[in-house]
């Protein structure tokens, strides 16, 4: 396999290799793995917002799917799944207030960055 880091090409030997750099990867690129690339239909909603102490920190299990953000210097970065039927037809109709009311009851600190 051949591999870029720092900008210097190198090659290195492995029985297995792992790449998390997402469709355009250095590392798909290196061979065919077999890899099989599908839609999940998993969508998500992602913000930065003012703010870097919203109480918001991590990744959240809930029934409309995760929600999780980290502070970033002065502002805070979000997500929110939107595959979930309520969610995705609030986004459908871009009824803000709906989507707002079922990721607040279903988790209350999604209300800071929302």
């Amino acid at each position: 396999m051949h591999a870029v880091q720092a900008d210097l090409p190198r090659t290195i030997e492995a029985e297995l290799v792992v790449g998390a750099g997402g469709t355009h990867s250095v590392v798909r690129e290196g061979g065919d793995f077999g890899a099989v690339a599908r839609d999940t239909g998993t969508v998500y909603v992602r913000g930065i917002v003012h703010g870097d102490d919203l109480g918001l920190e991590g990744e959240y299990w809930t029934p409309l799917g995760l929600f999780g953000g980290a502070p970033i210097g002065a502002g805070t970065y979000f997500y929110a799944a939107a595959h979930a039927p309520a969610i995705a037809e609030a986004l459908a109709r871009r009824d803000l207030a709906v989507f707002l009311r079922h990721w607040t009851q279903a988790l209350p600190p999604s209300a800071a960055p929302l």
